[in-house]
């Protein structure tokens, strides 16, 4: 019956009895069936999210879960990339990585490609890159609000008027 719950819906696992919680191998099966679901932010999943195996598992079932997994993660740059694609997304994890990969032109050229990149996150590096400006404007155009958190002076070069 645990099996049948988990394969129709993974996060159905805060719901079985202590001993699938603690029990790794139901906790992957949870995860592989937890499809869309943020599975991390359920409590019995707490002690996991340290466990590098099923973070990865678990973010790559949905980029979300890096939102509530240990922080040392936070700063690995693999999970970070990998949480990032594919693009396109209305949201994007950029918020939540560590200051050091916030600093990355890299992770910051596929958070330009989200439909509301966050460049308030930017590193201030970042803000004033001449590539980054370029992709911003291949990707979002004039749009005020894509350019708001970027430098004045690349305000400036492009002509951007916020008002």
């Amino acid at each position: 019956m645990v099996r049948l719950s988990l394969k129709h819906d993974g996060e159905a696992i805060q719901y079985a009895n202590q001993r699938f919680q603690k029990d790794r191998e139901w906790i992957r099966y949870a995860i592989e069936n937890s499809e869309d679901g943020v599975i991390m932010f359920l409590e019995c999943m707490k002690p996991y999210r340290k466990d590098k195996e099923l973070v990865y598992l678990a973010c790559k079932v949905c980029r979300w879960n890096f939102v509530y997994i240990d922080e040392f993660f936070h700063d690995d740059y693999e999970l970070a990339e990998m949480c990032m694609q594919p693009t396109g997304d209305h949201n994007t994890i950029y918020d939540y990585l560590s200051e050091r990969l916030k600093n990355n032109k890299n992770l910051a050229m596929l958070d330009l490609q989200e439909d509301y990149p966050h460049t308030e996150s930017y590193s201030a590096e970042l803000k004033d890159d001449d590539e980054i400006a370029a992709r911003l404007y291949e990707l979002h155009g004039l749009a005020p609000w894509a350019w708001h958190y970027m430098s004045e002076r690349l305000k400036k070069k492009y002509g951007i008027e916020e008002g």
